[in-house]
């Protein structure tokens, strides 16, 4: 899904402190109402669920995650997790997380260090994380790392149908 202001979504875009702060305040339910809407469907295992965004909508999904357990798998892509999210990421072994970020992020300065302790603190054997070099910020990685696509959709198919 967009976020509001995001893709084909309406809503006020992100223009500056306030935006990004009003963004993060209204995000969470709406969050929650796709989470609900997804796995109230008939067809959808909703004690296998997996989530994931870039950049605010990665640190959106990790809070998700912690809020609903039928979310088994996290994909982080140059979003930093909010410190309970890694909390939950490090209580939580059945929660496989895959994590992404460059080491030269100008948007998120740190991002792929919080990534990584936040993998690294996972108690799921599959859960990954990949540094990349270069400055690319969320989808931009795709195209300056052709194998990210690739390696994220075969983590997920693996923690999806493993579990």
């Amino acid at each position: 899904m967009d976020l509001r202001g995001f893709g084909d979504s309406e809503g006020e875009p992100l223009a500056g402190a306030e935006g990004f702060r009003n963004l993060m305040m209204k995000s969470p339910g709406d969050l929650d109402l796709a989470y609900d809407y997804l796995v109230g469907k008939d067809g959808v295992d909703g004690s296998r669920v997996a989530v994931g965004g870039a950049s605010c909508g990665a640190m959106l999904t990790a809070d998700l995650a912690s809020r609903h357990e039928g979310i088994t798998s996290l994909m982080l892509l140059s979003g930093p997790p909010s410190d309970a999210a890694i909390a939950h990421i490090a209580a939580t072994p059945s929660l496989g997380v895959f994590g992404a970020a460059a080491s030269g992020d100008t948007i998120t300065p740190g991002v792929a260090d919080v990534i990584s302790r936040a993998v690294d603190g996972s108690g799921n054997e599959k859960s990954m994380a990949k540094v990349y070099e270069g400055t690319e910020h969320g989808l931009p990685m795709f195209e300056a790392n052709p194998e990210l696509q690739p390696l994220l959709l075969d983590w997920l198919k693996n923690q999806l149908l493993s579990n």
